[in-house]
């Protein structure tokens, strides 16, 4: 094989789920991370000292998928931030001396949240100081760099302590809403739109620092009550949805697509809903 994709992350939410569904020929996957340990049949992980010990790229074209981040609101889990960032600097740091070809990163769109305090936490902060690395050393080596702002994505198997989860978890067992803030509103994507737009990234020449999100947010209250109702009559109420335009700051990246249609959110939660 004369590409190898370096994936890191593969144990986290939206990785296990590339992973599992990737489909590359002629592609060598290696899987690293802060940690060792098994993503599925098919997957290990590998720690970046046994990486950078081990690894050889031989003239082969690299390819570089970066997923790992910490992410977390509170001080106290400062180190671990830290510590994620500086693992993000030793991959860069090693794949520099390789023939590399791609480098793709998920970037935040907390940074362009009307909320400064979401826009200064270390989380944030560190995400746009790898960013701002990348940028430089890729435009000065002439590289593909495509960065790709997220902000929530949803589906499939899903044990994070998240809103998505959550309201699901309530509706399936009969539990009143977890929203504390019925006025709150996300920007939602499904995981299948994620894993859509990285493949067409490792496939094609794409570059550049674009928002992968919807054109609207959507109101959470509304997605407890249009689910609890789909659950007791199997009928999709969609007037029940509340949707809002975005708030992002006027700076933000703007919203590109590739070409790629977003699967429709109300159909997407119902899958979401029967698949767990």
């Amino acid at each position: 094989m004369n590409k190898k994709l370096i994936v890191t992350g593969g144990t986290g939410f939206v990785g296990r789920l590339f992973l599992s569904n990737l489909s590359l020929q002629g592609v060598d996957v290696i899987c690293v991370g802060r940690k060792k340990g098994r993503i599925s049949q098919d997957y290990n992980q590998i720690t970046f000292e046994e990486f950078s010990n081990t690894f050889y790229p031989d003239g082969q074209e690299i390819y570089v998928l970066h997923l790992a981040t910490f992410y977390s609101k509170l001080d106290e889990e400062r180190e671990n931030i830290k510590s994620a960032f500086d693992f993000s600097m030793n991959i860069l740091n090693f794949v520099k001396k390789s023939n590399l070809i791609n480098f793709l990163y998920t970037n935040t769109m907390f940074s362009y949240y009307p909320d400064e305090s979401i826009r200064t936490l270390d989380y944030t902060k560190t995400k746009n100081e790898f960013s701002t690395e990348l940028n430089n050393f890729t435009k000065k080596n002439n590289i593909l760099y495509d960065e790709i702002f997220l902000d929530n994505t949803f589906g499939g198997i899903d044990k994070r302590k998240k809103a998505l989860p959550l309201i699901v978890d309530a509706v399936l067992n009969q539990k009143p809403s977890p929203i504390k803030d019925e006025q709150a509103y996300i920007n939602l994507v499904s995981y299948k739109d994620i894993l859509n737009r990285i493949y067409k990234s490792i496939t094609t020449d794409i570059y550049g620092s674009t928002a992968f999100v919807n054109e609207k947010r959507i109101n959470l209250q509304s997605v407890y009550e249009f689910l609890n109702k789909y659950n007791l009559n199997k009928i999709e109420e969609n007037n029940i949805l509340q949707f809002k335009p975005n708030i992002y700051l006027k700076n933000s990246p703007s919203i590109n697509l590739f070409g790629l249609k977003l699967n429709d959110i109300q159909k997407e939660l119902v899958n979401y809903l029967n698949t767990t």
